[in-house]
């Protein structure tokens, strides 16, 4: 599978380009670390990835041309200081909505949560939880559906450093799943996992490699990483 995007620029109704005629082959499956200064257009093209936000150009994926303002079944997405709803009566009935609840799905269910240490909460009525929380339930909803792609733009933002640290530890030890991720927490270890960092800035692609080969030279990419640090 690939994901294939030829040209794509998107405007924001006041004028200002988030995306500017960028062209991105991605091998699949792979880890991408998607990172650059706030206003980069990070955000904008994980949306442009999975049919939330309309844009010139065009975004295949498997092969299959990814139709304007429609989300894609291949992929998830877990955005930052979203206000996921949760309608079902306990967080583990939350992931078997519209599924038939066999005793096998409830055991991967509860696998999951246990992940992502949700374990203890397994019972507790969705409404009841902390916004972390939440976003772990979403991470742990994504994992269990199978998606080929999992998209986090800020997936774990609301979660303890800690706690997100091993959260992303374990989805890129995930075989067969391309994770994108944006992230502004610059862990070195976890950055040196991903198979691509694609650094951006103003709408562009400025840099891709690999962490060590762009923290070995003098990068736009080595700049704002040393500058965060």
């Amino acid at each position: 599978m690939e994901i294939d995007i030829q040209n794509v620029s998107m405007t924001y109704s006041n004028g200002k380009q988030a995306l500017q005629h960028l062209n991105l082959s991605l091998k699949t499956p792979s880890l991408i670390g998607l990172l650059g200064p706030n206003g980069a257009g990070k955000s904008t093209l994980c949306r442009t990835i999975t049919g939330l936000y309309r844009s010139m150009g065009t975004v295949q994926i498997d092969g299959e041309y990814l139709k304007r303002k429609r989300r894609t079944k291949k992929s998830f997405f877990v955005q930052q200081g979203a206000d996921y709803q949760l309608y079902a009566p306990t967080v583990e009935d939350e992931f078997l909505i519209g599924r038939k609840a066999s005793p096998e799905l409830r055991q991967a269910a509860l696998a999951r949560l246990c992940e992502m240490g949700l374990e203890p909460f397994a019972d507790r009525h969705p409404a009841s939880l902390s916004g972390g929380q939440k976003q772990r339930i979403a991470v742990a909803r994504a994992l269990i559906r199978s998606k080929p792609i999992l998209i986090l733009d800020e997936g774990t933002s609301a979660i303890d450093r800690q706690t997100a640290h091993d959260i992303e530890n374990r989805l890129l030890k995930l075989q067969d799943l391309t994770l994108i991720t944006v992230t502004h927490h610059l862990d070195e270890d976890l950055l040196k996992k991903y198979d691509k960092i694609l650094y951006m800035e103003n709408g562009y692609i400025k840099e891709e490699g690999a962490f060590e080969s762009l923290i070995s030279v003098p990068s736009r990419f080595a700049a704002y990483f040393q500058l965060k640090k």
